[in-house]
């Protein structure tokens, strides 16, 4: 059995396009697919296992922020913008 679904709009049975808009609260555009992913989910680390991930988190923002240090505040936010632009209009 799959555990994951991805369909075109326009191949969708009506009764099922019908029903993934009552799920998703809006309608499906003809230009758009569908993606559905069953998974189970694991659980969120608790105690120590928690702190040491939020550690290494930490890290990571304080090695990025460290590379970035003598780059200008504008040229931070130009390059942020750039690459969401190019996320936004990626085509599929």
């Amino acid at each position: 059995m799959a555990d994951s679904f991805l369909q075109r709009a326009t191949d969708l049975a009506p009764q099922v396009k019908r029903a993934l808009e009552v799920l998703l609260g809006r309608s499906i555009q003809a230009d758009e697919c569908v993606s559905i992913r069953a998974y189970r989910p694991r659980a969120a680390p608790q105690g120590s296992e928690r702190e040491a991930a939020y550690r290494r988190l930490l890290d990571r923002a304080d090695r990025s922020a460290a590379r970035a240090k003598n780059v200008a505040d504008s040229e931070v936010d130009a390059a942020i913008d750039e690459a969401a632009e190019a996320v936004r209009h990626e085509p599929e």
